[in-house]
């Protein structure tokens, strides 16, 4: 099955929604400095967007970054940041969704295409 091309991505999306469905109260809040957290989003997406970007490619059978690539990298990017601040900000015991943090997500997104394109271009054959 073409599907298992993601398992990298798809751990890690597990990674993901594992910390972020954690409730607020079990002691996992660690306070490094102020909007920290917002450092943690953008490096979990931006793992997350070179991980999908390196799937799809299997998946999509190409050596270049296609549109298909990109459009299904900003989908699930996006969609897996908004998902789970919806779910921190309806359904989280001590859990706050917040704009700030989707934000967060998709600079990390941007960001791992801004790196991939960098370093994806010195490693293309």
């Amino acid at each position: 099955m073409k599907i298992i091309r993601f398992w990298k991505s798809a751990c890690w999306f597990i990674l993901i929604l594992s910390i972020t469905f954690l409730p607020g109260s079990t002691g996992t809040r660690i306070r490094l400095f102020i909007h920290a957290d917002k450092i943690i989003h953008l490096l979990l997406f931006l793992i997350f967007t070179l991980l999908l970007i390196s799937d799809a490619k299997r998946f999509f059978e190409s050596s270049l970054i296609k549109k298909e690539i990109i459009t299904t990298v900003i989908l699930t990017g996006v969609l897996t940041g908004l998902i789970t601040e919806l779910v921190q900000f309806f359904l989280i015991v001590d859990r706050s969704g917040t704009f700030g943090d989707l934000l967060a997500d998709i600079g990390g997104i941007a960001t791992g295409f801004f790196i991939y394109k960098i370093v994806g271009d010195r490693f293309r054959s």
